[in-house]
């Protein structure tokens, strides 16, 4: 799954979070959170078996 964290045009970019063996998207929130504020796009999915 995709997961689009921010909606519109991202003013300073993009950001493609990959989440590690074990975890899922869901643990970034709070980092999501702050580079949304910040003007970027954050893309992330989960890897298949994970969140």
């Amino acid at each position: 799954m995709i997961y689009r964290a921010k909606f519109g045009t991202p003013e300073k970019g993009w950001v493609v979070l990959v989440h590690g063996l074990g975890e899922h998207s869901g643990r970034y929130g709070k980092l999501i959170k702050m580079l949304n504020e910040q003007g970027f796009a954050v893309y992330t999915f989960d890897w298949p078996g994970h969140g």
